[in-house]
């Protein structure tokens, strides 16, 4: 059984990935295409994390409460609306309209796909190291991106519209098929009143901040991924500049996105191996990972040569595959399973607020100063965050 549980996981993971895929190589050049500036871009995705930062509490409540199975398929639902709607916009206005429908779609999904994954794997008995598991989670994503980014170029090339209605009727596929082979057995089913689930759902959120006062395990996933959210920004939403303007045509950001997710591959099962020990101490390596993608994202963009800016661009990637099974493997170890959604959206609720941060200081930078300049500032943050980590961690 628990051997289903990660195939029903990895496979419903692919498709649901598949659907971000179709424009994940494309996102920020289809903004630039209808006449946004960089500011305005980033603009546009702090609608996104500010959404993500109101609902994901409450969205993870209800899925301790009411069910995983239930909070994901709303998930889908709301993220086809969002990319259906993201096709027929050519404004500052809808582009934001659909990345609010977006975040709200995303906050059903966070904490409770994982937490149904981790809690169905428990209930079959499994008692093994979580990092193994979540780096064939970071593969898999990473291949189903791959390809759907590079037909997503494609069809850009034809229309950007096409683009998204593809990811919307893959969440639809997702939906659909989720709904049929999602099992729950580990949760009971109750029937609460208004006032009984709003009673349940008080004291779901009551206990889970009292346990994300005192965990020091949780704080330290918090604070570092708070800040390196707020670096990413700049990588996020300006690579795709960056390379468009070397090569020049949307199919070749698709296969740009496809050696970006050999990279996170390559690094997710460096960290399944554990080549550098970090199951013994997860915290070292999450500084190690994030030291390499603050050394790749601030030498991209100092070199001018072509091969040398790919080359650090693809190394700090590996560094972000490094990252996510490690920190998933340390949090979901340390939090409690009734709990488990509603503590996951805490601490995507935290790094929230670093992304919508990094968002208007990165736009900023990037408009009157340079990207160039957006890029050095965040790696260089990350780069001084890692040694904290280690001097601390020596003492």
């Amino acid at each position: 059984m628990k051997k289903s549980v990660v195939v029903c996981y990895l496979s419903i993971l692919s498709l649901f990935t598949m659907g971000i895929g179709f424009h994940a190589g494309i996102y920020s050049n289809f903004l630039r295409s209808a006449g946004l500036d960089e500011l305005q871009i980033n603009l546009v995705n702090v609608f996104f994390f500010v959404t993500l930062f109101l609902f994901e509490i409450p969205t993870g409540i209800f899925a301790d409460v009411y069910g995983r199975k239930k909070s994901f398929l709303i998930s889908c639902s709301l993220l086809s609306v969002s990319m259906l709607v993201y096709s027929f916009s050519e404004t500052f206005w809808g582009f934001s309209f659909a990345e609010t429908i977006a975040a709200i779609g995303i906050t059903f999904y966070s904490g409770a796909f994982q937490a149904w994954f981790v809690d169905s794997l428990k209930h079959h008995g499994y008692g093994g190291k979580l990092n193994k598991v979540f780096a064939w989670e970071s593969t898999t994503r990473s291949l189903s991106c791959i390809a759907s980014a590079i037909v997503g170029g494609y069809l850009a090339d034809i229309s950007y519209s096409l683009s998204w209605l593809a990811g919307g009727i893959f969440y639809i596929i997702t939906l659909v098929i989720s709904a049929v082979v999602m099992k729950e057995e580990y949760f009971k089913h109750k029937h609460h009143s208004l006032g009984e689930a709003l009673s349940v759902m008080k004291l779901t959120a009551i206990g889970s901040i009292r346990f994300t006062r005192r965990n020091k395990a949780f704080r330290f996933v918090v604070i570092i991924g708070t800040i390196q959210m707020f670096c990413f920004m700049a990588p996020n939403m300006q690579w795709q500049k960056i390379f468009i303007d070397k090569v020049n045509l949307n199919v070749y950001m698709g296969i740009v996105m496809a050696f970006i997710q050999i990279m996170v591959i390559i690094g997710s099962q460096i960290s399944r191996k554990n080549i550098f020990n970090f199951s013994t101490n997860e915290k070292v390596g999450m500084a190690i990972s994030q030291l390499i993608i603050g050394i790749g994202i601030t030498f991209t963009v100092i070199f001018q040569s072509f091969p040398i800016t790919i080359v650090f661009f693809l190394m700090h990637e590996v560094g972000r595959g490094m990252f996510g099974p490690i920190k998933s493997s340390y949090l979901q170890e340390n939090i409690p399973s009734k709990k488990r959604a509603t503590i996951g959206s805490f601490e995507s609720m935290y790094t929230h607020i670093g992304g919508a941060l990094g968002l208007v200081a990165s736009g900023w930078i990037a408009k009157d100063i340079g990207i160039p300049a957006a890029w050095i500032m965040s790696g260089l943050i990350l780069i001084v965050m890692s040694i904290f980590v280690f001097v601390k961690n020596k003492k």
